[in-house]
């Protein structure tokens, strides 16, 4: 405590001079005082003192008396501009030795500061101080105040109760003494927002993988905070949480490499600026998916062909193993359980679905469900639609470059009677005549599935596939060509759903007609029908090209063209050429060749001849049933599938007609039983669309 004490003297002239006296004590008990009455009273000459001050550190009280030799009125007067408190003494002017009269001190308020509070914590019980004034055995100081905090009350002197709003309140304390004296002083009380952890959970992470650093988050309090693990205490530097792999430093930054897999939860504390005064919790949850698996989708595998496909991981701790815990793998492929590759030679067509899973040093783990289609066929094969003679079932077979022959697909209720591939899916449309009338579709995969069944079809005997996916069917029973669109929807010329025919084909005794299609490469596309006995008419054969919108243009005709020799007598295949050729397989030839190939050169135009291929002077035999000239660079390979009628067993021939060359393929494997057309599958393998 400071306390200050101010002596007067007289100049001679009646007007008052002050002498400052300052005497400084420490705050230290039992401190020593100089009593008043032994202070001097030494007489004062020379200028008065003015605007004396006094300095105190916050929360001391300084009691100033001031003893003048002026009456009461005048010192009251002197000292209206004084303050803090000032006990006025008026002593008679003319006895420089008069008694010091008791000193009467005023009521005043000693408490300066108040301690601050939290929001919906008790606040710090707190006692008001007052020195002064008049105090009686029954009579106390009367504390009151004004804009106190919401939730704290005064009681007598005591502040107490839990604050409910944070803010920095500017509070009026008043105190009143027995004789009515009072004294205000303004005081503040900040009221702290409760320290709260915002933060619950944290974005997820892969095991093995570092983690990208998350701030946890806080409101109230002091800022700023400190993050630590345990209660009461701040991280020292960056701490392991545990043993999962993340950390925590001081400013409540969350890192690390999260090591287990799972639900990571710790607890994490936080203090404010003020340490003690505020410390909040909070658990906290990390989510650590196991390991990554990658591809998700794998490349499709070719039936006979090499496959390799890497399975890599994404995080995980250590080495890791694979597995296939679910499914299986296509036959011929293996997972290697180190190095996390499928490889072989698929020996199965087909879409087979796995799980592949990969377990790390800690038992962390990974799956990722797959899917490996494995085609059927390869680009060069040869499609044989092999029937039976009785019609009651059949089979699509493949022919590899090598004469290996395995089974595509059975088809029951019927005979396989034309195949055509759709150069864009690799799906294989097959028609179906006697037992049940349709049309099959087989995926490149070997899915097998009725594409049209039944309804306008009574007679399906040919098939062929635009470059937009339509498809387009030759019905020998009722002489028409039916369009079909990628969906099995009967549809007209423009695509709309129709009942109709797309093209009427000349008139035929029913089952008789021989029919066979195929597409040019112009755009669009225009499709080309040979068909025989027309106009009900044997070793009738016309040539027809067809439009888009279904335009018919007849291109030849065995009777009206009746001045190319040789003549066309039965349809057995057809395949065009880039210079506009075509060439028809005719099983019957009535120009006593035997069953052979001739040439139509500029069909159509007035310039149009017929000629010779090759005959069966060459080697060409028997009942012709279909013909496909697979992609050549060097010289024109045409293949066409024999059913057997006429003589020799059924089988496929090879004809290179620019060496004359007619030779039977030897196939190995499931052996032909009544081949009734023949095709080249023209899907480009590495494009295989997902």
């Amino acid at each position: 405590m400071s306390q200050i004490y101010t002596t007067p003297g007289t100049n001679g002239n009646c007007e008052l001079n002050l002498q400052q006296q300052s005497i400084t004590l420490s705050n230290v008990p039992t401190a020593a005082f100089t009593p008043i009455n032994q202070l001097g009273n030494p007489a004062i000459t020379g200028t008065s003192v003015t605007d004396a001050s006094i300095n105190l550190p916050p929360g001391d009280t300084a009691l100033i008396t001031l003893r003048g030799h002026v009456d009461q009125q005048t010192l009251g007067t002197i000292l209206t501009q004084v303050t803090p408190a000032v006990v006025p003494q008026a002593i008679d002017s003319n006895n420089t030795t008069a008694t010091t009269p008791t000193a009467v001190l005023p009521v005043f308020i000693t408490t300066f500061t108040l301690p601050n509070g939290i929001v919906g914590q008790a606040y710090p019980t707190t006692t008001l101080q007052a020195i002064g004034g008049t105090l009686g055995v029954e009579c106390d100081y009367q504390w009151s105040w004004t804009g106190n905090p919401p939730g704290l009350n005064l009681v007598g002197n005591t502040i107490s109760g839990t604050p409910t709003a944070s803010g920095t309140y500017n509070v009026q304390v008043q105190v009143v003494d027995c004789a009515e004296h009072s004294a205000i002083r303004m005081l503040s009380i900040n009221i702290i927002p409760q320290l709260f952890i915002t933060r619950t959970a944290l974005s997820s992470s892969v095991v093995g993988i570092p983690y990208q650093q998350q701030q946890l988050n806080a409101t109230g309090g002091i800022p700023p905070y400190c993050w630590s693990l345990s209660p009461n205490t701040c991280a020292n530097g960056t701490v392991s949480i545990g043993k999962t792999g993340f950390t925590l430093d001081a400013a409540g930054r969350v890192g690390g490499t999260p090591q287990f897999m799972g639900n990571n939860q710790f607890t994490v504390y936080v203090m404010d600026s003020a340490r003690m005064t505020q410390i909040a919790s909070r658990l906290i949850t990390m989510s650590v998916s196991g390991p990554i698996i990658n591809p998700t989708t794998l490349a499709d595998g070719t039936v006979g062909s090499s496959y390799t496909a890497s399975l890599l991981v994404t995080g995980g701790v250590g080495t890791v193993a694979w597995s296939v815990p679910s499914g299986t793998l296509p036959p011929g492929l293996v997972l290697d359980g180190l190095a996390g590759q499928i490889s072989g030679t698929p020996t199965s067509g087909g879409i087979f679905n796995f799980t592949a899973q990969l377990t790390d040093s800690n038992g962390n783990y990974g799956t990722q469900a797959l899917t490996l289609r494995i085609v059927m066929l390869r680009f060069g094969d040869l499609l044989v639609a092999d029937g039976s003679p009785s019609a009651g079932s059949g089979t699509l077979l493949r022919i590899t470059s090598a004469g290996a022959s395995s089974t595509i697909a059975s088809i029951p209720n019927g005979s396989p009677t034309a195949v055509a591939v759709d150069a864009n899916t690799g799906n294989i449309y097959v028609a179906v005549a006697a037992g049940i009338p349709r049309v099959v579709k087989i995926s490149r995969f070997g899915q097998v599935s009725d594409f049209v069944r039944g309804g306008i079809l009574r007679g399906p005997v040919a098939v062929a596939v635009d470059n937009a996916g339509n498809v387009y069917v030759g019905d020998n029973n009722t002489d028409a060509i039916y369009k079909f669109n990628s969906a099995g929807t009967q549809v007209d010329a423009s695509g709309n759903p129709t009942t109709s025919t797309f093209v009427a084909l000349p008139s035929s005794p029913d089952t008789l007609q021989d029919i066979r299609m195929v597409f040019d490469q112009a755009s669009p596309q225009n499709l080309f029908v040979a068909s025989d006995d027309v106009g009900d008419q044997l070793v009738q054969v016309e040539l027809d090209e067809f439009s888009p919108t279904g335009q018919e243009t007849v291109l030849y005709n065995t009777t009206t063209n009746t001045d190319l020799s040789p003549a066309i007598t039965g349809v057995g295949g057809i395949v065009l050429f880039s210079d506009g050729s075509v060439d028809i397989a005719d099983y019957l030839s009535a120009n006593d060749l035997g069953p052979a190939i001739y040439k139509i050169s500029n069909p159509g135009t007035k310039i149009m001849t017929t000629s010779t291929v090759v005959s069966s002077d060459t080697g060409l035999c028997c009942n012709i049933t279909g013909m496909a000239n697979p992609t050549s660079t060097i010289n024109t390979t045409l293949y066409l599938s024999l059913n057997g009628v006429g003589g020799g067993p059924t089988r496929l021939q090879r004809v290179i007609p620019e060496m004359q060359i007619t030779s039977t393929v030897p196939v190995t494997g499931t052996p032909l039983t009544f081949a009734n057309d023949v095709a080249f599958f023209d899907f480009p393998i590495p494009q295989i669309p997902q």
